[in-house]
């Protein structure tokens, strides 16, 4: 018996897993860009992950991985503003910023590739207390060589550090920084990214990119934003 029901512990465990998995990866509803605009007021909600797909690729892409392997290199969070307005939250290299959801598309097609865009939702998110802490961030700079502490910030640091429960506790724990290739060996841009300021690679470096939080069990993933 006891046997038995430790071999049924292990199932349930393992059903629960690939459940989770299931939701994170499951297909998502394909909308334009006009239709993302046009039905923003019902497609996005509150602390909505607003991820960023270039397909150009760049060091950021080659060394992480997303969800379904997409090249995501930028994460904002989604707010409407006192006026109602559609706004993002990100870290940018300007600084930390609140802007017109817009802003995002325009910038994501600045590179010459045509952007493509992927929505996910948190579960178990405190939205009120998310966003005050997200717009505490506003006007830090922003943190070009991903550093732990709060004194610059990069993209998906600013979800990291502000999204909370109910509790009060964070959704997302950081994870090892990743610099390195498919092939374990890191890039070479990010080795002379580190020599200008006479610094190693943080490889291993406890931190987060946006890549993977598209992977986290607890984010959603509900439509791809594309030009048909």
């Amino acid at each position: 018996m006891k046997c038995t029901m430790k071999h049924i512990g292990r199932g349930l465990v393992a059903l629960l897993i690939t459940l989770l998995c299931t939701v994170n990866v499951r297909s998502q509803q394909v909308v334009t860009f006009e239709q993302f605009i046009s039905k923003q007021h019902t497609l996005l909600h509150e602390c909505d992950l607003i991820f960023v797909v270039n397909n150009a690729g760049n060091a950021i892409t080659e060394s992480t991985q997303a969800h379904g392997d997409w090249p995501i290199d930028h994460v904002a969070v989604f707010h409407r503003d006192s006026n109602g307005s559609p706004c993002v939250i990100q870290a940018v290299h300007k600084g930390v910023c609140l802007e017109p959801l817009d802003s995002l598309i325009a910038e994501a097609a600045t590179d010459g590739h045509t952007p493509m865009l992927l929505i996910g939702r948190v579960t178990g998110v405190d939205t009120i207390a998310t966003i005050k802490k997200c717009l505490s961030f506003v006007g830090k700079p922003y943190d070009h060589y991903f550093a732990p502490s709060d004194s610059a910030i990069y993209c998906s640091e600013l979800v990291q550090k502000s999204f909370i429960d109910a509790k009060g506790h964070l959704i997302f724990e950081p994870i090892a920084m990743s610099f390195h290739g498919p092939d374990g060996v890191i890039l070479p841009y990010w080795t002379e990214h580190y020599r200008s300021i006479g610094s190693r690679v943080p490889e291993g470096a406890p931190g987060t990119n946006p890549a993977e939080l598209s992977r986290r069990p607890q984010v959603v993933l509900l439509y791809l934003v594309k030009a048909l």
